[in-house]
């Protein structure tokens, strides 16, 4: 069972993981629109919509990582 802080930082997590996803997309949506039609557009982003909409994890926690990162260079400046 998790606590309330853990589900917090995991929603958090797919959100932003999400977010940077979304962004990617609009980033080189006008570089694949020669080559893909508006169908395939629609689908991924139906398929973005649904990982916002349905929080699961395939393991790799974003804000954990930025966090852990952190940490690490804390340690090495001597903090």
């Amino acid at each position: 069972m998790q606590t309330g802080n853990q589900v917090f930082w995991t929603v958090l997590s797919l959100s932003l993981s999400g977010t940077l996803i979304g962004i990617l997309i609009l980033c080189i949506r006008p570089f694949t629109k020669k080559f893909f039609s508006k169908k395939w557009n629609y689908y991924v982003w139906l398929v973005m919509v649904a990982r916002l909409l349905i929080p699961f994890s395939l393991g790799i926690n974003v804000i954990g990582s930025l966090f852990a990162m952190g940490d690490i260079g804390n340690a090495m400046a001597g903090e």
